[in-house]
């Protein structure tokens, strides 16, 4: 039996493939050893023509980045059966081609393998055996592996670029000249040191204290009972079977370990970049743990990510149950894998927040020191750390609770906050014959998601005699304030409809509970800085931008249409007899026909229209702009002297100072933009 020999510049093919070894990159699991290898699609003798096509396809399909022509650069991991390959292999078959794992190029079983990482050796001709089915794989592999990685420190503290074997350095050299070893330091805390302080609430300090007192009671009881160490000396082994695993190589920079030694440089680690990349980790854990599956560490130089996460070593998740005989350690290790404690999710929790922590202050958290550990303060994250780092595992979050947490934190750390402030006022007037308010207005504010808010406000101006308008008006406010937001409000054909359609269900609601009784309703709905609109009658909306105002809908009665189509000027319109004849309303025994709901595509020719920081909106019946005008309201709402409500009130005495004919509402609306930390 010939035995292959895995060595720096050797030849040999893996199934299709031809590979050349190109550098020895290191040991990062026991008994597997990563090689970057260059490698190019070749034709098999042993096939005819017919045969290869059909192989020739099916790695295209498989692989449509692959040009067979091209020489293509990969990662080559040699494990021996009882080392993570095995298991690897089997939660491969399990995921199905999971979109965040690269997959597997090729992969094969051999009965004589040597790997030889300290020589170069001439090219070895080896016959090999083809790879067992995943059926004939054991589903259970030896957890006696200690958990290691290229990045950790040697215990006397020298450079940590020292560990890193040579052919590793050569690779990071030749990708990126910038990059450097940045392996987390298990060194001990130290307090970080920060002027700002953040009260922590009582119960969540007792939770603290509680925490303590039960650890402390466990130390003295003597309950931790440490598993020994598996001591691996990384040496050239003996000929013996081997599993061979060959995917693409990954961008080392876009790698993870290149990314933490960027973040160590940056004065805001804690960026938009960074929590996406922990939240898509959090992500894939809780998709393992689905499965049954837990991410116990990480292997940094394996882990890439541009924009999306992708893993080259799954060798670092372990089946829920499993009983390790050996401690398993590491940087990102939850600290009960040392005393062999069977494999749960909570442990992928730990890791999670491990690298978190590690982002936040550029070193992965001493799990000797859990228990008095304290993160920066900065609100969500220091609760999150507190409890997926404590060292008792059932005060960690589970990762579902962990991924809304961390969404929710970053909504509220990086995202430009929508803040809204409102101010209303509604009068009768002072008419002989207008006893009644016939008016109604009404704001709903709410979140939708993680990331969206959204507020609709609404004025209703009733009509129809006796009580028929006020019931009117407030059926129609009632309707926007009750139905319910669809889970998929994503887009703004999806809101516009919905607009629509309440409008419809207000007005057959109208029709059936106030018979002969009608209303205007214009609304506004604005989703984060988004706004649209719906308008029926001759109530108006305005925006007030800069100092400039404007009308965004349009007057749906007889003068409005004369402006409309030119035949009279505004001023004009303000004293034509003629100016309170209403053309539409909702509430009539009629069906709504298409357009009579106006949006903003009327007045702005798009139906979406973006909000800028501290534009003001201005939703008011006729009994409020016909007798303050345009001209008027955007004095009064521009004068920084006045506030929102102060504006309002303002504005409902010139009225009622001008006679107050009909009743009269105004709801004021002001968007003011934070921006997010990035």
């Amino acid at each position: 039996m010939e035995t292959l020999i895995v060595a720096e510049q050797t030849h040999f093919q893996l199934g299709n493939y031809q590979l050349k070894v190109i550098a020895y990159l290191g040991c990062f699991t026991p008994n597997i050893y990563s090689f970057k290898v260059s490698f190019q699609a070749e034709k098999n003798p042993d096939l005819n023509e017919s045969e290869s096509e059909i192989n020739r396809a099916e790695t295209i399909k498989n692989f449509p980045e692959k040009n067979d022509s091209l020489e293509q650069f990969g990662l080559l991991r040699v494990g021996s059966l009882d080392s993570g390959l095995l298991r690897e292999l089997t939660l491969r078959e399990s995921l199905n081609n999971y979109g965040l794992i690269a997959p597997l190029i090729a992969k094969e079983q051999r009965e004589s393998v040597t790997v030889n990482h300290n020589t170069k050796a001439g090219v070895i001709s080896s016959d090999s055996a083809g790879l067992s089915s995943q059926e004939n794989l054991d589903q259970t592999t030896s957890s006696e592996n200690l958990l290691s990685s290229v990045e950790q420190t040697t215990e006397n503290n020298s450079n940590p670029e020292d560990n890193l074997d040579s052919g590793v350095k050569s690779i990071i050299d030749q990708e990126n000249d910038s990059l450097r070893d940045s392996s987390p330091k298990n060194e001990d805390f130290e307090h970080q040191k920060n002027d700002q302080n953040y009260p922590i609430s009582n119960d969540t300090q007792d939770s603290l204290d509680s925490d303590s007192d039960t650890l402390k009671k466990e130390d003295s009881e003597d309950n931790y009972n440490y598993l020994p160490d598996e001591i691996y000396e990384d040496e050239p082994i003996e000929p013996s079977e081997q599993i061979l695993l060959l995917t693409d190589f990954p961008n080392l920079g876009a790698s993870l370990e290149q990314l933490l030694q960027n973040y160590s440089h940056q004065e805001q680690s804690l960026n938009a970049q960074s929590l996406n990349l922990v939240i898509q980790l959090c992500q894939c854990c809780s998709y393992l743990a689905e499965r049954n599956w837990n991410m116990i560490n990480l292997v940094p130089l394996l882990i890439e990510f541009q924009d999306r996460l992708k893993l080259y070593d799954l060798t670092q998740i372990f089946p829920t149950g499993e009983q390790p005989t050996f401690g398993l350690s590491g940087g990102y290790c939850a600290p009960e894998l040392a005393t062999g404690s069977a494999i749960n999710s909570l442990m992928s929790s730990y890791t999670v927040g491990a690298l978190l922590y590690q982002i936040i202050h550029q070193k992965v958290p001493n799990s000797e020191y859990n228990l008095d550990l304290q993160p920066q303060p900065i609100p969500r994250f220091f609760q999150i750390l507190k409890k997926v780092l404590s060292p008792l595992p059932e005060r960690r979050l589970k990762l579902t609770g962990l991924r809304q947490g961390l969404l929710d934190a970053r909504r509220d750390f990086f995202q430009d906050k929508m803040i809204w402030q409102t101010a209303s006022k509604s009068t009768v007037g002072l008419s002989l014959d207008r006893l009644e308010n016939e008016d109604n207005f009404g704001i709903r504010y709410e979140q939708i998601n993680d990331k969206e808010t959204l507020i609709i406000g609404m004025v209703a101006d009733g009509m129809g005699g006796m009580a028929k308008g006020e019931i009117a008006s407030k059926v129609a406010i009632e309707t926007f304030l009750k139905e319910p937001i669809p889970l998929d409000f994503n887009y703004s054909e999806t809101r516009n409809n919905w607009l629509m359609d309440t409008c419809a269900k207000a007005h057959q609601a109208i029709s059936k509970e106030a018979e002969n009784g009608g209303t205007t309703l214009s609304i506004i709905l604005a989703v984060n800085e988004q706004l649209m609109i719906a308008h029926v009658g001759d109530s108006r909306i305005y925006l007030l931008r800069q100092g400039e105002i404007k009308q965004l809908s349009q007057d749906h009665s007889l003068v409005g249409v004369l402006v409309n189509n030119g035949e009279i000027t505004e001023e004009e319109a303000e004293n034509h007899p003629d100016r309170n004849v209403l053309l539409k309303c909702l509430g009539s025994k009629e069906s709504l026909r298409e357009g009579h709901i106006q949006n903003l595509m009327v007045t702005t020719q798009q139906l979406v229209l973006s909000l800028e920081d501290q534009d003001i909106l201005l939703l008011c019946s006729d009994g409020v702009w016909d007798l303050v005008s345009k001209k008027e309201l955007q004095d009064i709402f521009s004068n920084s002297k006045f506030s929102l409500q102060e504006a309002v009130n303002l504005t409902l005495e010139q009225v009622l100072e001008k006679g107050a004919s009909d009743n009269a509402t105004l709801l004021a609306l002001q968007c003011i933009i934070k921006e997010g930390k990035l």
